[in-house]
């Protein structure tokens, strides 16, 4: 049985100099952008709800690198109280503006039902290419890359900001369509992210664009005859160990199979039979420089 609307936001001594309005359509809800302080986020964490889920160290750092960058932008998502001064949602939110020490504009809702917190957070999670709108594979090969740029192998990929992938994306997004025209084709590792990174990068070096689409075209279909010797290598290293690769999971295998790609597209060592990433930095620093000059070519 719902309460008839009073239209007087819940007495709280959460935020005595706010004015939150009333919800339309609502039965008892209250809504207001604050200005969140790190203080003031810790006071709200002494009021977590009990049964509230565990906290996620990658999504409070995530959280925390965005507003220390000043990408953070105010959104529906925000922090929600129940009648009972409760906080219910909004965890995550509250502890990066206090590892970031970073002051945020929240949307704060009063006055929900803590019946609520069963189905908060239930719905489908959105990919980083969902929020940027941009192709699921540009945003892998912008992830992978911006892994790269971290010059942290190690980085977990919750670690790394839509900010970073959209930055990355948009280096990236003609060629990984020239890539995708050439061969749309998906093949097991060889049009793994990691691969079509090492294709895409290489282009941006200033490699022969013809020799890198026809290597990892040839490379997806599996037409070892018109592959060079170091692509038949590379091919024949993956073919017999691929079961047992793993590739696709935490950051530092995507890192290392892009770097074993990262030759197999280089023209002048086509010749090559042999597949080493010993000189792992100097391959990471070539890279890197290879990122940093295309994003002043794309103003970035």
């Amino acid at each position: 049985m719902t309460n008839p609307r009073t239209n007087r936001p819940p007495q709280t001594d959460l935020f005595p100099f706010v004015q939150f309005a009333a919800i339309p359509g609502s039965d008892e809800w209250f809504s207001a952008v604050v200005k969140i302080t790190p203080a003031l986020a810790k006071t709200l964490l002494e009021r977590n709800y009990q049964n509230n889920r565990s906290l996620k160290k990658q999504t409070i750092g995530k959280y925390a690198t965005i507003m220390k960058s000043e990408n953070w932008l105010t959104s529906p998502e925000g922090i929600v109280f129940d009648h009972n001064d409760e906080l219910i949602d909004g965890q995550h939110r509250l502890e990066g503006i206090v590892r970031s020490d970073c002051t945020q504009n929240i949307l704060v809702i009063l006055g929900v039902d803590n019946s609520v917190y069963e189905v908060l957070n239930r719905g489908a999670g959105r990919t980083p290419a969902d929020a940027l709108r941009i192709p699921k594979k540009v945003a892998e090969v912008a992830r992978v890359m911006a892994m790269i740029q971290t010059g942290d192998t190690m980085v977990t990929q919750a670690g790394i900001t839509d900010t970073s992938i959209k930055e990355m994306a948009n280096i990236v997004h003609g060629t990984h369509d020239q890539l995708m025209e050439e061969c749309p084709t998906a093949r097991k590792i060889f049009s793994s992210a990691a691969v079509r990174t090492a294709a895409c990068v290489r282009i941006l070096t200033g490699e022969n664009p013809n020799y890198v689409l026809s290597t990892y075209k040839n490379m997806v279909l599996l037409r070892f005859s018109e592959l060079s010797p170091i692509s038949q290598k590379f091919a024949s290293i993956m073919i017999a160990k691929g079961e047992r690769l793993s590739f696709n999971g935490g950051s530092p295998g995507q890192i290392d199979l892009m770097l074993r790609a990262w030759d197999v597209f280089n023209f002048k060592k086509r010749d090559q039979t042999r597949i080493q990433i010993s000189k792992r930095e100097n391959r990471m620093e070539e890279i890197r420089s290879t990122i940093r000059t295309a994003k002043l070519m794309f103003g970035g």
